[in-house]
């Protein structure tokens, strides 16, 4: 199957994986959406992209989260497939390919910046973080007004992630009006405080554009945490617009594999059977006006 030629109406399959499962997701070059997955089975969740592709398609594959080898077998036939990481996947569907900041909350505080070519530049910290926040806030929830301390009873049984991540959104929901509790709106003002100050520190050693992309993802990014900070960071870097992620990361997976798909026709040769995301992918995806504009 020569995917090299103009003519070609390639469809493109996105595959993001992490400790919570895999996301599929199947796009047509002008964004529309054909099948979509969910499931903690790989082979699940790009069924129904599969299904929706039909036979023997004129795909192109990008994916982040998993090896080659799992690869194998699930898609019949040869196709070019790409691997990023996740942070490129998160990144290229948050930002939709442009240049900015990514913030990250919740087991750690992560924040991530996308400058020309793909190049990423990270900071992490436990400080701020959702599971941060559930820390403080549980030593203190023996002692602590009545809605903590049940709050805590009620989430925290082994001191998993899982139940921390629950209790810290429980915690900044009741930092929120009506009738907010002090020491839940303290924490989250202080994490707000600690979160701005990790973007504040990574934002000078970025070489963005005058008008970057920002965007946000993670447990804890929502309600009163979430304008907190947007309001604290704003002080520092009005240049930054904080917007929900435009797309998610499987999308993002599909974007480089397109993006791979226009090098190759620049390049007028056949895709590759593999190869790993690189500059030459990130130019193409930059520079797409509106990635995957009828993406629902």
């Amino acid at each position: 199957m020569n995917l090299g030629g103009q003519s070609q109406h390639v469809v493109f399959l996105g595959i993001y994986g992490d400790e919570a499962g895999f996301l599929a997701a199947l796009v047509t070059e002008r964004g529309r959406m054909l099948g979509r997955g969910r499931s903690a089975s790989l082979g699940s969740a790009v069924g129904p992209c599969l299904a929706a592709a039909g036979p023997d398609p004129p795909l192109a594959v990008g994916f982040a989260g998993l090896a080659v080898e799992e690869l194998e077998g699930l898609i019949e036939g040869e196709h070019p497939r790409w691997r990023c990481s996740p942070e490129e996947a998160l990144m290229a569907g948050a930002l939709a390919g442009r240049e900015g900041v990514l913030l990250d909350c919740g087991g750690q505080a992560v924040v991530h910046g996308l400058e020309q070519g793909g190049r990423i530049r990270s900071l992490k910290q436990h400080e701020g973080s959702a599971t941060w926040l559930a820390q403080q806030l549980r030593e203190r929830a023996v002692a602590g007004p009545g809605r903590v301390r049940s709050a805590a009873e009620r989430h925290l049984k082994t001191g998993s992630e899982d139940e921390l991540l629950a209790f810290a959104r429980t915690a900044i929901e009741m930092a929120d009006h009506p009738g907010p509790e002090p020491e839940c709106k303290g924490l989250v003002g202080r994490a707000a405080r600690m979160l701005s100050d990790l973007v504040r520190t990574l934002r000078p050693r970025l070489r963005l554009r005058s008008k970057p992309a920002a965007s946000y993802t993670g447990p804890a990014m929502f309600g009163p945490l979430l304008q907190a900070f947007v309001e604290e960071n704003s002080r520092y870097h009005p240049e930054l617009r904080w917007a929900p992620p435009r797309l998610p990361p499987e999308a993002g997976c599909a974007l480089l594999a397109q993006g791979g798909m226009l090098e190759a026709r620049r390049k007028g040769e056949p895709p590759p059977v593999f190869a790993e995301v690189g500059e030459d992918e990130w130019r193409h995806v930059s520079r797409m006006r509106q990635p995957l504009p009828e993406w629902t």
